[in-house]
């Protein structure tokens, strides 16, 4: 394994990153001892127990570990395309029993217990800037049912047109309030940035956590 430092972060958690000052995670793990990004602080309040996550640009794991503990033990997590030293944060942390880690990216994964075999329906879904989107894990623009998820992703990730097919809005994040507004489209903000999408049925839901804002 890669020379690495085991950091303790702010929140409790720990995370195994390169032990190499000229990363950019690392330097800022070091000095600020958490991760900076407002929606980073968005994703651990709004996680719960019993929700079904899937973090498709896992990398080291800053908000694939932030997520997993906020189920307190009840749902679970599928992490792909971590880096080398996730494993050793996962298991630092006792994560174990809510996260999967397929051994290859193309990997079906395995739904918990309490679902039915075959089932690609997550309640959250995170992208990378380049992370291609997989279309079971949308609803179709006619369906009623089926997956329902709320996706972050980069506003340059080339699926926002599909997402839009499949009848998903699209918002970004007030860090003021740590709560999200849609935006009709997706020009409206300055890019790079980080946008989410979901259907009514989700925003819903949102609502109910009181992390979405109505427009006026």
């Amino acid at each position: 394994m890669q020379p690495h430092w085991t950091l303790n972060l702010k929140n409790g958690l720990k995370v195994n990153v390169p032990a190499d000052l000229d990363n950019p995670v690392t330097l800022t793990l070091l000095e600020v001892e958490d991760w900076p990004e407002p929606e980073h602080a968005f994703l651990r309040q709004l996680i719960q127990p019993g929700l079904r996550l899937l973090d498709a640009d896992t990398g080291l794991g800053l908000n694939a570990l932030a997520m997993a503990r906020g189920l307190n033990g009840a749902g679970q997590l599928i992490a792909l395309n971590p880096d080398p030293l996730f494993a050793r944060s996962v298991a630092d942390n006792g994560l174990q029993a809510v996260i999967q880690t397929p051994t290859a990216p193309h990997t079906p994964v395995q739904p918990a217990p309490e679902q039915a075999a075959g089932d690609d329906a997550f309640d959250l879904i995170r992208l990378g800037a380049e992370t291609p989107l997989d279309p079971r894990w949308l609803p179709s623009a006619e369906a009623e049912t089926g997956p329902d998820p709320l996706i972050m992703l980069s506003s340059t990730n080339p699926a926002i047109p599909a997402l839009r097919a499949a009848g998903l809005d699209l918002y970004r994040l007030i860090p003021a309030l740590n709560a999200l507004v849609a935006i009709a489209e997706e020009a409206d903000v300055e890019k790079p940035a980080t946008l989410f999408a979901c259907r009514a049925s989700r925003a819903a839901w949102l609502r109910e956590q009181g992390r979405l804002i109505l427009s006026a």
